[in-house]
């Protein structure tokens, strides 16, 4: 009796000590829990600030490292540059001289072919727009064509005036249109004292198309700003703030002092592309092609709608025209001109050397030239 008194005495206090014991044991686990949660969310929030911390170290070291690599890399690009231009140096500077006392272009033709493919193997080098010696040549070529421009006077014939890149210009005593100018850049851009010296003694700018060798809202800019009049075959700069001063034809006819231009709409590949047929009042018919390339357009070119094949005085071509041979079927030039070759604004397969030129103006069996950069020819008039 005593053993089971005994017994439920203890079960008694026991049952009395639970409470306080669960109570003790519940408030310790919540302090626990909240201990936990408080330094949870500190030690988060720290590792939070490292990562972050280690994150922004590690991209600005990342910039840093890709801004000494770029650094070596400018530096070592810079030196191959100057290398190469000490190497081709010389031959820039003959052809620069021969240029400058070499009978016109279309006479001495093969010794003009020699002394002009000494300049093809730097010019597809990549980095020959950076070359010194290019920028050299450059610049001479244009400081030789300005004295020119500013000093001939055409008379009753019509000057055409080859620039870098597709640029020409048609010159007659009424009026000077020019076709795809740009100011250029790297070491074969023309300085602003004599793009706008140029400008000042230009009429009308036609543009062919998009592309930056053609079109250039610099120079845009600068005939609009002498209200003088830039033709283009689309929109093409929807951001451009003067489009409404554009004039913009695809098909049809300009009339201007001293000219008539006549428009047609082809195409390079996809891209509209305007070629321009100008007709000075002395009779002159001279056709600028831009980047004619019908490749998508077989059989429904713009040309054939000469029902007989059209004559002019003088073809501009971009000398790598695909669909030269069948124009050639519809517009019947009396001569040739090369135009677009070592375009250094291509990539380096993308540019056409002299060599390239002169095997294609052998095939087209027609009378051509090849002039330099700033070199002219004159075109009698007909009337």
């Amino acid at each position: 009796m005593i053993i089971v008194h005994l017994s439920g005495v203890a079960a008694s206090i026991a049952d009395t000590l639970k409470k306080p014991v669960k109570r003790i044991i519940s408030e310790e686990m919540k302090k626990t829990v909240l201990f936990i949660k408080f330094n949870y969310s500190r030690i988060t929030t720290q590792w939070r600030l490292n990562q972050g911390v280690i994150l922004i170290t590690l991209f600005f070291s990342f910039l840093l490292f890709t801004n000494a690599v770029a650094a070596v890399l400018k530096s070592e690009t810079s030196a191959r540059v100057k290398e190469l231009s000490v190497k081709y140096e010389d031959r820039f500077r003959s052809l620069d001289l021969w240029l400058r006392q070499a009978p016109e272009p279309g006479k001495s033709q093969a010794e003009r072919e020699r002394i002009l493919k000494t300049i093809d193997e730097p010019l597809y080098i990549k980095e020959a727009p950076q070359f010194p010696c290019v920028g050299y040549y450059f610049r001479s070529r244009m400081s030789d064509f300005m004295k020119d421009f500013l000093a001939l006077e055409p008379g009753e014939d019509t000057i055409v005036w080859k620039l870098y890149n597709h640029s020409e210009i048609i010159q007659t005593n009424k009026i000077k249109i020019v076709i795809d100018l740009i100011k250029g850049f790297d070491q074969v851009e023309i300085d602003d004292g004599t793009l706008g010296k140029l400008v000042d003694n230009l009429d009308v700018l036609l543009i062919t198309h998009v592309h930056g060798d053609h079109a250039d809202k610099r120079v845009a800019d600068m005939f609009l700003d002498r209200n003088k009049p830039v033709v283009v075959p689309e929109l093409f700069w929807p951001d451009y703030p003067r489009n409404d001063e554009l004039t913009v034809l695809r098909n049809g006819k300009l009339n201007y002092p001293g000219a008539k231009v006549y428009v047609f709409p082809s195409v390079q590949k996809k891209t509209a592309n305007n070629v321009y047929m100008i007709m000075p009042d002395n009779g002159n018919r001279i056709m600028h092609l831009g980047d004619n390339n019908n490749i998508y357009n077989v059989g429904h070119e713009w040309f054939r709608r000469f029902k007989k094949p059209l004559h002019i005085d003088l073809l501009i071509p971009n000398i790598w025209s695909t669909d030269l041979a069948s124009l050639l079927k519809y517009v019947n030039p009396d001569l040739v001109m090369s135009s677009h070759e070592n375009e250094l604004g291509h990539p380096p397969n993308g540019r056409r050397s002299y060599e390239y030129v002169y095997n294609v103006l052998r095939t087209i069996k027609r009378p051509y030239v090849v002039p330099a950069w700033g070199e002219h020819i004159v075109l009698r008039h007909k009337k």
